[in-house]
């Protein structure tokens, strides 16, 4: 049932520490990273260590995201999940 698709939103924080990112730079990795057959955790995982790996400060990354493989499978609820990846420092309410 993994394999059936999630959509959502994607908060991205992160503190510069002498690199800034562009926001077409954030928007590519979120794509190349949900372009593969993707879990949410996996996936916010992932772009999460690529940011802090290449901006080299705290970062952290919210996903939101209705799960259909929930919704599909008659679970009374709306699939909505929310997973947050965290690396470098970042807090959770998106300190640093």
């Amino acid at each position: 049932h993994h394999l059936l698709p999630f959509f959502g939103q994607a908060e991205i924080v992160y503190g510069s520490v002498g690199r800034i990112a562009g926001l077409g730079a954030i928007a590519r990795a979120l794509r190349h990273f949900a372009r593969q057959p993707q879990l949410q955790e996996r996936l916010g995982a992932q772009l999460a260590d690529h940011l802090h790996a290449q901006l080299q400060g705290p970062v952290s990354v919210r996903l939101r995201a209705r799960q259909l493989c929930m919704e599909m499978r008659g679970v009374e609820s709306t699939g909505e999940i929310e997973t947050l990846a965290l690396r470098g420092g970042a807090t959770r309410d998106g300190a640093f």
